[in-house]
């Protein structure tokens, strides 16, 4: 098969979407699937068909997500060797076959969730014992917890005065 692979990485489902609809508008290509990357909310939009449709599909899709500051990166693949076509047109690697395992893994974290729930609890209730919450003055009154700004510790002007 000599067909071209055009991929584009954009941050947010909303933009992926628009970045798929311009590409299809601009040249004779083929949306084979819009798919998650992992973390950042980054999504990969796939486009197949000529070369260079799908030069022109990618560019305007670039220049799209460029617009609305989404763009990761892009990439044209000319002419895919007749493994790689196989594996992305004949076996279904897109955005359906993505849902089914995220079909699985909700319904395995659903399973587990309710250890979760009870886990967080105790551990909460640990915290609110004895355990401090502060790391910076480790006093468990101190209602400043991890991650909150210094001002909040109550022993803060303390510190602030031994560095």
């Amino acid at each position: 098969m000599n067909q071209a692979l055009g991929l584009i990485e954009v941050v947010g489902y909303a933009c992926a979407v628009n970045t798929a609809d311009v590409m299809v508008k601009t040249a004779n290509v083929s949306v084979i699937g819009i798919e998650r990357a992992k973390g950042s909310g980054w999504l990969s939009i796939k486009v197949v068909g000529d070369v260079g449709a799908v030069n022109a599909a990618v560019e305007s899709g670039k220049k799209i997500a460029q617009m609305h500051l989404k763009f990761v990166s892009a990439i044209v693949i000319p002419r895919m060797a007749d493994g790689l076509s196989d594996i992305w047109l004949k076996n279904g690697i897109d955005a359906s076959t993505e849902s089914k395992r995220i079909k699985k893994s909700i319904a395995i974290e659903s399973s587990v969730g309710e250890e979760l729930v009870e886990l967080a609890s105790t551990l909460e209730s640990k915290e609110t014992t004895g355990h401090y919450t502060c790391n910076l003055c480790k006093d468990s009154a101190c209602p400043r917890k991890k991650g909150e700004p210094r001002k909040v510790c109550i022993h803060y002007e303390e510190l602030k005065n031994k560095e």
